[in-house]
């Protein structure tokens, strides 16, 4: 039999039912075929020469493959990646197995989708063996224009090394939507992704600049890193605007929900009197880390709050399955619109109860000096907690404001007790 001692890879199942209508000259093991496929991922025309050895690893092939809604990504498995519209022409073929395929390849892709994305007008010049694509990709989208080279490797885990120089990205891609947000930049990349989005490898990214309808910024380097070994994953962040560096046990995508449902559990009714609460939480999650923002003004005029902080060095310590939360900074600048909070220090721990201490040296309007040092400190247990603020006169000493507000809270209401002391 012509395919004795065969195994068709699990990837050519996945095409389903395939139907062919066409041109068809020679034999079973060495023809021309010109037509169209028709199977369940998608509608596929051929111009293609191939000799079919009886082990197909040897069978060489050469000539042309349309794409029209063809499903690539159900195809290699590869989840985040869809359909496309593309012509690919096909020189110096070998083998039909993912490790033993060998072919140079020119690619044009009027369509791609990634995950909710769809780009148009991509160019691929290269070649493919054992699963590795290595070339140059060229991007033209009217939202992203790129030049990428280097490799992918596919197989159980996507590796990668690439060179990019991104000269134009549209963030509204991200759905940032902020008119005429966009950045540019050049970057190095090497990374190997996993199962359950497990990263390892780094991206390394110089000239980062950034622009919108009225900001502009610029990062001259940024280097982020990740290691992921079994659960432990570490995570470290470098750039001349903000550092930070994490270990631990974590999910990054749900940590911020995962705490407050931990604080949640611990002090009953103080977040869900007033927002929704995720009611779960791993309790495996535990991180180290720290953050050190080095130039507020020029991360605030990315992110485009209302308040910024700068020159901040912040511990973080967080362990659920020992029910602990810490959180201690050095001293800090905090600005809400025209009003500053000089020379801040915050501490916050969660143990018996949460605690909140926050010290300052002033409160400013634009250059006005409003206060002196000031104090604020709050207490929460179940369902009750106290909040205490001493602000001083900045120039007798006196005490401007004691202000003691009681709180007694649920998951359904937020009852609120205000006296000032002064």
């Amino acid at each position: 039999a012509l395919l004795n001692n065969t195994s068709i890879p699990a990837s050519y199942s996945r095409l389903g039912f395939v139907n062919f209508s066409g041109y068809f000259d020679g034999f079973l093991s060495d023809f021309v075929a010109f037509g169209t496929f028709r199977t369940d991922l998608g509608v596929l025309s051929t111009d293609v020469k191939l000799s079919l050895a009886k082990d197909i690893r040897n069978s060489t092939y050469s000539g042309s493959l349309n794409a029209k809604r063809f499903d690539l990504g159900k195809f290699l498995d590869i989840p985040k990646l869809g359909k496309l519209d593309a012509s690919v022409s096909i020189a110096d073929g070998k083998g039909l197995t993912a490790k033993s395929v060998r072919a140079r390849l020119t690619a044009k892709l009027a369509q791609i989708e990634w995950d909710t994305t769809s780009l148009s007008s991509a160019n691929f010049s290269g070649s493919i063996e054992n699963g590795k694509f290595n070339g140059e990709l060229s991007l033209e989208d009217p939202r992203i224009r790129a030049v990428l080279n280097g490799d992918v490797h596919t197989g159980e885990r996507l590796t990668g090394n690439l060179d990019a120089k991104v000269n134009h990205l549209d963030l509204n891609l991200f759905q940032l939507s902020r008119p005429e947000a966009q950045i540019r930049f050049s970057a190095n990349a090497r990374f190997e992704l996993g199962k359950n989005n497990l990263f390892n490898g780094f991206v390394d990214a110089s000239d980062i600049h950034y622009s919108d309808s009225s900001h502009r910024a610029v990062i001259r380097q940024l280097l982020f890193s990740q290691s992921d070994r079994g659960e432990l994953r570490k995570m470290s962040l470098k750039s001349d605007v903000v550092d930070l560096e994490a270990v631990g046990t974590y999910d990054y995508n749900t940590l911020p929900d995962q705490v407050v449902a931990f604080l949640e559990s611990k002090h009953p009714g103080l977040f869900a009197s007033w927002r929704s609460v995720n009611q779960t939480f791993d309790r495996k999650t535990w991180i180290n880390g720290n953050f050190l923002i080095k130039d507020g003004r020029v991360l605030n005029e990315i992110l485009q709050q209302d308040y910024s902080i700068d020159k901040i060095n912040c511990d973080v310590n967080l362990n659920m399955l020992k029910g602990e939360l810490d959180v201690r900074t050095n001293s800090f600048d905090a600005r809400y619109k025209d009003f500053t909070l000089r020379k801040a220090v915050l501490k916050l721990s969660s143990l018996n109860t949460l605690s909140f201490n926050l010290q300052f040296d002033s409160i400013r309007n634009n250059q006005k000096l409003l206060s002196g040092k000031g104090v604020l400190n709050s207490d929460f247990s179940i369902n009750e907690g106290l909040l205490r603020l001493d602000i001083s006169d900045p120039l007798n000493e006196i005490k401007l404001a004691v202000l003691n507000i009681g709180a007694h809270y649920t998951s359904d209401s937020l009852l609120l007790h205000v006296n000032d002391d002064a």
